[in-house]
């Protein structure tokens, strides 16, 4: 079948108007031609590889890095996908539904979940409108968002009106009824139940125990045992850092997991859903499988041979509070965005359905983004306004709140930078004059010898901070621990990590005070 007839008749299925569907058409088109093996020629050039040689290296797993291409950050596909978030989800979507990440039907899929889970204002907008020409300004402007923008839409807009002409007479009443195959957007073989059958498949087959000493297959402890079947599901979590307990949290909500604590009652596991993660930073990792139920790697039980030798190693068994300090769960594909109706100015009003925001986004979420940069201080001295306009003084501004949080510094709201906003307090006079820079914790008139990084340490505080100039702490036990980076002229210069059977859970930055040297 001719791929533009395809993608035509799976808009129209899903629901898109006549015009919306020309008007995709139509980008496609300027994008790629509707070459959906197509790599943008610049990486072609840097990379030194053809199309068909990219594809066959990515699907093969030769090629490591299809997010960034090694900083390349290449085009690729039928609408020339860019942004290392959304190819990473372009190849956790092909992986999910087995398919080459140049097959164009998953592209289809893909594109339409898109809309539907990241940008449902632009998807209402192509269920309802039928101006062709404002459906092309939305798609270039709020979707594609190229640098030159003038030319592109004269082009894109004499793509679209062309394939309108051809279907404007046409009756869709007939492929919105057949039975045909449609693109893959929903499906029962997602994500969350890869990852949760993969460890139940773990935990009835006694060739697997558990050991923290050969703990990355086939033997695993609690934490290794999420961690890998949830990169085995496409998730890069461990790709990403995850190593044990005390770094689960942060490296799977960077994944796109999501803090869903308060939505669940501990005590009993009401509000859990099949898939959340369980996790007690310090101790303990399990995997919620729904009916009361857990699976987790729990004890050896005294055996140090490889493999289950009790049949209780590795289990599922009822669910129970070890204490759990948070749940996490993934936004699976096909699951249906909730719109946010609230009308207050607390970042939490962001919805967080639409899950990213970059320079060129717009819309009620950058208002909300810009008056907490304001309220937390980060106005840039008044230049940053309530103008839902994700301009480049907004992108300095979160730029500015990654760097001070210690997330990475990519100008992009997205989970992490979310929440760690929510969690930010309003900084000090001193902080929101520019070019002041904040002093590290050693006393007037001492000079401060930086202490080298590998460290080994006893933190004698009882918190530590979530960035190196952070207001957020949390509570830690003293213990042993390790410098494992160092940031001059921050207030708490210090990040320390726990070190195995150390006492610690330290697992931020601290005050020079707060340890001393072994």
């Amino acid at each position: 079948m001719n791929i533009a007839i395809y993608i035509y008749q799976q808009c129209i299925k899903f629901g898109l108007t006549k015009e919306a569907a020309c008007a995709i058409l139509g980008n496609i088109q300027e994008e790629s031609g509707f070459n959906p093996i197509n790599l943008e020629d610049r990486a072609n050039k840097a990379l030194g590889l053809t199309d068909e040689q990219y594809t066959q290296k990515v699907d093969s797993g030769e090629w490591d890095d299809f997010e960034t291409d090694h900083g390349v950050y290449g085009g690729y596909g039928l609408c020339q996908w860019t942004y290392p978030d959304r190819k990473r989800l372009l190849q956790s979507f092909a992986k999910v539904y087995g398919s080459s990440i140049g097959d164009y039907k998953m592209q289809t899929g893909f594109m339409l979940w898109e809309f539907k889970k990241c940008y449902p204002a632009i998807l209402q907008k192509l269920m309802t409108s039928h101006d062709l020409e404002a459906l092309v300004h939305v798609l270039l402007y709020e979707w594609e968002n190229p640098a030159e923008k003038v030319n592109n839409m004269k082009r894109r807009l004499a793509n679209a009106q062309r394939f309108y002409d051809v279907v404007k007479n046409a009756d869709d009443s007939a492929i919105i009824n057949d039975d045909d195959e449609q693109a893959p957007i929903d499906s029962s073989n997602s994500i969350v139940e890869k990852y949760v059958s993969a460890a139940i498949a773990i935990a009835n087959d006694n060739s697997h125990g558990y050991s923290q000493a050969n703990r990355w297959g086939p033997d695993f402890d609690c934490s290794s045992l999420v961690i890998t079947v949830v990169q085995y599901a496409g998730i890069p979590v461990k790709d990403r850092g995850a190593t044990y307990t005390g770094n689960m949290r942060s490296t799977f909500l960077s994944c796109g997991f999501k803090d869903v604590t308060s939505m669940c009652t501990l005590t009993n596991g009401n509000g859990m859903k099949r898939g959340d993660i369980l996790l007690n930073d310090v101790n303990h990792a399990a995997i919620y499988i729904g009916d009361g139920m857990l699976v987790h790697a729990r004890s050896s039980e005294g055996n140090s041979m490889q493999g289950d030798q009790s049949g209780n190693e590795i289990r599922v068994q009822a669910y129970y509070n070890y204490p759990w300090n948070i749940i996490m769960r993934y936004e699976d594909f096909g699951s249906t965005p909730t719109p946010n109706t609230s009308a207050n100015n607390d970042v939490s009003a962001y919805d967080s359905n639409v899950s990213l925001l970059r320079k060129g986004s717009r819309g009620a979420n950058v208002r909300v983004l810009q008056q907490k940069l304001i309220e937390l201080g980060y106005d840039l001295d008044g230049r940053v306004v309530v103008n839902g306009n994700y301009d480049d003084v907004t992108e300095a501004a979160v730029i500015l709140f990654q760097k001070e949080h210690d997330l990475e510094v990519d100008g992009i709201f997205g989970p992490m930078t979310f929440s760690a906003m929510k969690a930010a307090q309003p900084k000090t006079q001193a902080q929101h004059t520019p070019g002041v820079k904040p002093q590290p914790a050693v006393k007037p008139g001492k000079k401060h010898e930086f202490i080298p990084i590998g460290t080994i340490v006893r933190f004698k505080g009882d918190k530590y901070y979530t960035g190196p100039n952070a207001n957020v702490s949390r509570l830690s036990r003293p213990g042993k621990a390790k410098i494992t980076n160092v940031r001059e002229g921050a207030t708490h210069p210090y990040r320390l990590t726990r070190v195995l059977f150390g006492g610690s859970s330290v697992n931020g930055w601290v005050d020079r005070d707060s340890f001393e040297v072994i």
